[in-house]
């Protein structure tokens, strides 16, 4: 049995409790918020016997062998240092960091630590995804030579978000990091990203934002490929994760919040999916949200991983170059031309 501890207390902890139960052999133990009363709450929502507000007490808990990072941006270093540091292997959700700096330093620190580390891409773990993956990975599409996507929503569950000293970046860090994982991924991850460009804006014109709520950017490729990401927040009509591969001999897509079901009700659906801004009229409710967004594939990657002593497929090394890859991306944004993207070599080793 590995026994799990859950650092945070907002939507994503929650996906992720849920998501621990989906694994067989397997169960969170204790969770923790930075406010006592949401760590009691989140652990009375889901029978969980023991929650904490110190970190450092969560991490060092007996009962607890694997730990899963749901916090803000700015507490994914720190957290990752008390969870290195109790020897405990630790999944950290996306995207690893604020900067390209926080993530090469949490990187240093399980790497140092010696603790299996993994890098909570949900989206790279999604079964749309991973069908499109499969595809342009058995040739049917021949060569790939461009890429496109669009993440998008109505705008984030919290105000942090917004705040560029906690975030770090605004939709293109939070919404275009999963479009940039799943490029990755079809290129093959030896084929690194080399120069970007990029634009962003605050279009919504949100009081006290400082951060971009749209942006634009296009990945270049050591293998010559070019993948266009759109990130957004202010997306009408619910979430929309589409990504499209385009080769020399054909073309494939991935939706994955298009959904097999579609349904209109005038009086309103009680449950439609993330982040759906109507529950009436014409609506596509989502089947198995956790299954679907590729939660409860990558918690049990991770938590496999642990227990065979062996990497999940995503780790901190690719949180690490998708945060190399988005700093040019801002640099791009403010020199208005293609900017090169470069990497600390050790640690991609």
């Amino acid at each position: 049995m590995i026994r799990v501890g859950v650092l945070g207390a907002g939507f994503l902890a929650g996906a992720y409790v849920r998501s621990v139960r989906e694994v067989r052999d397997a169960e969170v133990t204790a969770v923790y918020a930075r406010r006592a009363d949401r760590a009691a709450a989140l652990a009375e929502e889901h029978g969980i016997a023991a929650w904490h507000d110190d970190m450092a007490a969560l991490c060092g808990r007996a009962d607890v062998d694997a730990v899963l990072v749901a916090l803000p941006n700015d507490v994914h270093l720190p957290a990752v240092r008390v969870a290195a540091a109790a020897g405990k292997p630790v999944l950290c959700t996306k995207p690893l960091a604020r900067d390209a700096r926080e993530a090469a330093e949490m990187l240093r620190l399980v790497r140092t630590a010696g603790v299996i580390h993994g890098y909570g891409e949900s989206e790279a773990y999604a079964p749309a995804v991973r069908r499109l993956v499969e595809v342009v990975g058995s040739g049917a599409l021949g060569r790939i030579h461009t890429l496109r996507s669009r993440d998008a929503h109505a705008g984030p569950h919290a105000d942090h978000f917004w705040d560029h000293a906690v975030a770090g970046g605004g939709a293109l860090l939070d919404m275009g990091c999963h479009a940039l994982e799943t490029a990755r991924l079809l290129v093959g991850k030896g084929n690194l990203p080399t120069a970007v460009a990029a634009w962003g804006a605050g279009l919504s014109g949100r009081p006290g934002a400082t951060v971009e709520d749209n942006a634009v950017m296009m990945v270049r490729f050591a293998g010559g490929e070019v993948a266009t990401i759109e990130a957004s927040w202010t997306q009408a009509g619910g979430m929309v994760l589409h990504t499209e591969a385009h080769g020399s001999s054909g073309t494939a897509s991935s939706d994955i919040t298009a959904g097999p079901v579609r349904a209109f009700s005038a009086a309103g659906i009680a449950s439609v999916g993330e982040k759906a801004d109507q529950t009436a009229g014409w609506v596509t409710p989502m089947v198995d949200e956790d299954r679907s967004y590729g939660y409860v594939a990558m918690v049990d990657d991770f938590l496999h991983g642990v227990a065979g002593a062996v990497a999940p497929a995503e780790t901190f090394v690719d949180g690490y170059v998708v945060n190399e890859v988005l700093d040019a991306a801002y640099r791009a944004m403010r020199t208005r031309v293609w900017e090169p993207v470069s990497y600390d070599r050790e640690l991609l080793g």
